[in-house]
C-alpha cells in the first residue's frame, strides 16, 4: 500500500507532463524562428504545428510568412490553400473571428 501512493502521484505527474509536450515543443520552435526569420520551410512547418493545435489564425499568419519569405515555396501556398478552405467548409466560419480575405491573394 506504501508503494501505490508513489506510484500513483508519479503517473499523474507524467500524464499532465506528456500533455504539456506538444505546446511547449510548438512554443520552443516559435521562439527559435524569431532567430531565424528566413526561414521559409520552419514557417511553414510552425504552421502545422499551430493547426494541429487547433490555433488556426496563427498558423494562418505563419503559413503567410513563409510565403512572404519564399514566394515561390509551393508547400506553404497548398497549406494555406487548404487551411482557407476548411475554415470556409466549416459550419461555424460566418461567426468565426478569422476571416480570410480571398480577394487579396
Amino acid at each position: 500500500m506504501s508503494l501505490l501512493i508513489p506510484l500513483v502521484i508519479a503517473g499523474i505527474v507524467a500524464v499532465v507532463f506528456i500533455t504539456m509536450i506538444p505546446s511547449l515543443v510548438t512554443h520552443t520552435i516559435g521562439q527559435l524562428l524569431l532567430g531565424r526569420l528566413d526561414d521559409f520551410e520552419g514557417w511553414c512547418y510552425y504552421g502545422r504545428l499551430l493547426e494541429r493545435r487547433g490555433h488556426i489564425l496563427q498558423a494562418y499568419n505563419a503559413y503567410l510568412k513563409s510565403i512572404e519569405i519564399n514566394p515561390s515555396y509551393s508547400e506553404a501556398h497548398e497549406r494555406l490553400d487548404n487551411l482557407i478552405l476548411r475554415i470556409q467548409n466549416s459550419g461555424d466560419a460566418k461567426d468565426s473571428l478569422f476571416q480570410p480575405d480571398l480577394d487579396s491573394k
